[in-house]
């Protein structure tokens, strides 16, 4: 069962709690802190069962997907939207109630967020914690006042500027307007919510300072279904090129080598042993020559090497070879002409050129300190209405780079009625996030194409 992450949410005393844990939604829609069970049908988290206080023995809380909590009083069933509103309808609630049940409510909170975080140890959650607040219990790690709590400054915490930019992008967009129930192929464009590497220099498994994104399907805000259109193709490529190392280089390499794994004296035994053999009475004559070119180039302050060409006609060796240098990302292109053939299709092609263009589109924040950036795309082709085509190369997630819409793709400006041209279409530049690694072909007795 996937997990979710709340926004803020903050209680009455200000301390506010960062994440829930929850994959499950009610009768309504909303989602809440807790997995139903056969033990916990409704997901209202007791605040305190082994209370001595009968109102907090019997309140219950949840958490919704927008941060709000939702409380419910045991005995009646009600539910109420503050403390304050629990306070309202019972009795016996006093100021030494409220704490037991805010005390009670953060260590709940607590335990759901370390069991989220065990799970989910690429996206944890925490409380943000404010100063150290009078009553609060110094060496309680649970206690967001406390002097030991701690912030956990994952992508989550860091991740608290938000976009102001659309949410949603209204589900699931289709052209032509019965493709969706067509059999044919068809290629689907997954709007994303962006979601940056996790940021971890204390693994020790994973040196490489970021684990990895958290899956498409759980930051999925849009989907385009379109036509496969011609010319479509991938090139995989990765980055090689020339290299030497002459043997005086190669002799520095080994001293510099030996000297940082085994130390100094072992670099420098490296550096004699070289020096015996170009100087020494067993030394080999054209090494002896090299030298002696050298010295003379430096005199000059010329080129060694064309010195010994010159008078020579020779070069060292260069041990010239061609080396891996690294990875790099694939771009995809794609071409679609789009004519509405009534007013309902028109209406569906301006929506799709719209998604395309905003989800693209950088985003600001509330502050306007920082720019946030913009939604990315999973590209899919469906093969008999089935994900993942195995004849055709699979995409990673891209980055929508540029789009060009051509609104008289058939040479003159013509339009319906209602201003809609008759004809658009649309030219889309896709980059990948990431570079393809041998490590991402499935193990399928090579049945598929793969990346």
């Amino acid at each position: 069962m996937p997990f979710w992450t709340t926004k803020s949410t903050t209680f009455e005393n200000g301390v506010t709690y960062v994440g829930g844990t929850s994959a499950w939604k009610d009768s309504n829609g909303n989602n809440k802190l807790t997995t139903i069970s056969s033990s916990n049908p409704t997901g209202f988290v007791k605040v305190n069962a082994n209370s001595n206080d009968s109102i907090v023995k019997n309140l219950e809380y949840a958490i919704q997907n927008d941060g709000k909590i939702t409380y419910r009083y045991g005995p009646s069933g009600a539910q109420f939207n503050s403390i304050q509103e629990v306070a309202n309808s019972l009795s016996g609630y006093n100021a030494n109630t409220t704490k037991l049940i805010k005390d009670s409510m953060r260590k709940n909170l607590s335990s759901s967020a370390n069991e989220y975080n065990k799970k989910n140890p690429d996206t944890k959650v925490g409380p943000s914690v404010p100063p150290a607040a009078a009553g609060a219990d110094p060496t309680d790690p649970t206690d967001p006042n406390g002097a030991n709590a701690t912030t956990d400054f994952s992508k989550q915490e860091l991740g608290k500027v938000d976009g102001t930019g659309r949410s949603s992008y209204g589900g699931q967009m289709t052209y032509p307007l019965d493709l969706a129930s067509s059999p044919q192929d068809k290629i689907k464009f997954e709007i994303l919510k962006y979601d940056p590497r996790s940021f971890n220099l204390a693994s020790n498994e994973n040196l490489s300072g970021f684990g990895d994104r958290s899956a498409p399907s759980t930051r999925s805000i849009g989907t385009i279904y379109l036509p496969i259109p011609g010319g479509i193709s991938d090139t995989n490529s990765v980055d090689w090129g020339d290299d030497s190392m002459d043997p005086f280089a190669a002799v520095l390499a080994q001293t510099a080598l030996q000297s940082m794994s085994k130390g100094l004296s072992e670099g420098a035994g490296v550096l004699a042993a070289a020096a015996n053999a170009a100087t020494g009475p067993d030394a080999n004559p054209a090494l002896k020559n090299q030298i002696e070119n050298q010295f003379a180039a430096a005199a000059i302050q010329g080129d060694a090497g064309r010195l010994l060409s010159r008078t020579q006609g020779s070069v060292l060796n260069p041990n010239l070879e061609l080396l891996f240098k690294g990875p790099q990302l694939r771009s995809f292109n794609f071409t679609f002409k789009m004519s509405a053939r009534n007013e309902p299709e028109a209406d569906m092609i301006v929506k799709i050129i719209r998604s395309f263009k905003q989800a693209m589109a950088p985003q600001k924040t509330k502050s306007q300190l920082f720019i946030k950036a913009p939604n990315t795309f999973k590209v899919s082709y469906l093969h008999a209405g089935q994900e993942g085509h195995k004849r055709i190369g699979r995409i990673k997630e891209c980055a929508l780079l540029s789009l060009q819409t051509n609104y008289t793709p058939e040479g003159q400006y013509a339009t319906y009625y209602d201003g809609t041209p008759t004809s658009y279409e649309i030219q889309l530049q896709f980059k990948e996030l990431e570079p393809v690694f041998n490590e991402d072909y499935s193990d399928d007795n090579d049945q598929s194409i793969g990346f």
